[in-house]
Parts: structure tokens; C-alpha cells; sequence
């Protein structure tokens, strides 16, 4: 865990940096609308307290302890699972843990297979984890998810940075073929590093944070229903575009989701 001091700074995007965006990252013809990444706006100013961070996503290992210690056996893990009603499913209260099963139907990721990761991969961060599994893994761990803030903040900064390595996007490149379609070993890629150190928040793959999906204040979007069946996604993963690995991107998704290239990091 890295130490995040406390500081303040601006979160979002304003409405006039989403046009400049779609100007400098996409082809004119057809022209891209800046309202695909109106979610992320207005800018707006965060106070963010004292936090410590991950330095890498959790990895395959890390979370083979936690799935060997009974962790999808031991309720107490998983009480939201149990107690949001608001999901788009039959089941209902611990019921709903049968959803969380690999390819073999063994508990655990939907990217492992007889109740472990891929041979090789240890070190590589776990992928295919709902919201519910990745805080069921750091109740157990003692830890939390981080909120969308932390994210942000620890991605970027208080410089307004485009990426967490800087403004350059042609950094991306330098190791663009180092991770062709699937991902590679935590902090392998040493560019994609904040400027607190922390790795791979580009990339590699998308995170979880704590928080259920809200739009901004004063979003210049259509007003959105809360909803605890959606959670929100941070940083891009192994087949993103350089535009979804920037520091203020976030996707609306179920947090049943267990995609590949979907995992997340601890705080606390």
C-alpha cells in the first residue's frame, strides 16, 4: 500500500475539455460527439483525506488465498450481495452466490477454471469479479475499496494530468505491444505509473470503486436514477483505446458484471 497524502483538486471534466478531447483523439468524419464523455463532467473541486492505495491491481495469487480460505463460503463477506434489492436477477439474498462460479462451476472468477487461474499467472491481476466479489475479497483482506476520488486523485494528482503517467499520449505506445489483447504481470509496464507511484491505472484492467453509479452535479446529461445494481468502472484494461485510459474516464456497468478485464484494487 502506497500512502496518498491529503490534498484538493479538480475532478471531472469541464464540458469544453470533452469537445477538445473528441477533436485531438478522433477522426473529424464522422465527427464524435463530446457527449459519449458528458458522464464525466463538470469539473469540480474534491477534498480528499489521508488514504493508503494499492501500488497493483490484486493479482491472481493474492486472491487464490482468499478463495481457499472458504471466502465464497463465509457470509459475512458478502452482506451486500445479500441485502441490495436492486438487482436485476430472481435470486435473492445468499442465493445469489451460485452466480460467482468459474468455467468449471468451482466458486471464484469467471476467467479461472477448476477453482484457479490460468498456469503463469499469478502475478497477473485478477480479472472476471463482480463489485461484490472484489469487496467481499477486501472485507476479508481488512481493507476496502477506494472511492471514485481516491481513484481519481491518485491517478492524477493536482496537476489536471490527461493520464496518470502525464499528458503525452504517445507514451501508450512505447508499450502498446507488450500487451497484445490480454494482461500482463502487475507493474510490468513501468510507464503507466502515477505521480504517486502507483501502476497501472492506464490499463491492464478496468477497477472496481466503492461507489454505486451518481452523475456530477450539474451534469449536462440527462438526470439518472440512483441505483445500487450499477456500480462504476475506472481506467482503461488490455483492449481499450488511449481515449478510455485517461485519469477522468468512468463506465456505467452492473456490478454483477464479471467480464474479463475487469478487476480492482484495495485501499484503505
Amino acid at each position: 500500500m502506497l500512502s496518498i497524502p491529503r490534498g484538493e483538486f479538480l475532478m471531472g471534466l469541464s464540458p469544453e475539455k470533452c469537445q477538445a478531447l473528441i477533436a485531438e483523439f478522433t477522426a473529424p468524419d464522422p465527427p464524435t460527439s463530446p457527449y459519449l464523455f458528458y458522464n464525466e463532467a463538470p469539473e469540480h473541486a474534491v477534498k480528499v483525506a489521508d488514504f493508503s492505495i494499492s501500488k497493483y491491481e490484486v493479482t491472481n495469487g493474492e486472491y487464490k488465498k482468499f478463495v481457499d480460505d472458504g471466502g465464497y463460503t463465509r457470509k459475512e463477506f458478502w452482506r451486500e450481495l445479500i441485502e441490495i434489492s436492486e438487482l436485476n436477477i430472481d435470486l435473492m439474498g445468499w442465493n445469489r452466490i451460485t452466480l460467482f462460479t468459474d468455467a468449471s462451476g468451482a466458486a471464484g472468477p469467471s476467467t479461472w477454471s477448476n477453482g484457479n487461474f490460468p498456469e503463469g499467472k499469478a502475478d497477473h491481476p485478477v480479472e472476471g469479479v463482480s463489485w461484490f466479489e472484489a469487496v467481499a475479497y477486501c472485507r476479508w483482506k481488512r481493507v476496502r475499496l477506494p472511492s471514485e476520488a481516491e481513484w481519481e486523485y491518485a491517478a492524477r494528482g493536482s496537476d489536471g494530468r490527461i493520464f496518470s503517467w502525464g499528458n503525452d499520449p504517445d507514451v501508450f505506445y512505447k508499450w502498446g505491444t507488450r500487451q497484445g489483447g490480454e494482461a500482463t504481470q502487475a507493474g510490468s509496464i513501468v510507464e503507466d505509473q502515477s505521480p504517486f507511484g502507483v501502476f497501472d491505472l492506464g490499463r491492464n484492467v478496468s477497477e472496481w470503486v466503492a461507489d454505486r453509479w451518481y452523475l456530477y452535479p450539474l451534469a449536462p446529461v440527462n438526470p439518472q436514477p440512483s441505483n445500487e445494481g450499477f456500480g462504476i468502472l475506472r481506467g482503461g484494461n488490455y483492449s481499450s483505446s488511449i481515449l478510455y485510459m485517461r485519469t477522468t474516464y468512468r463506465k456505467k456497468i452492473e456490478r454483477l458484471q464479471r467480464s474479463s478485464g475487469i478487476g480492482f484494487r484495495c485501499a484503505k
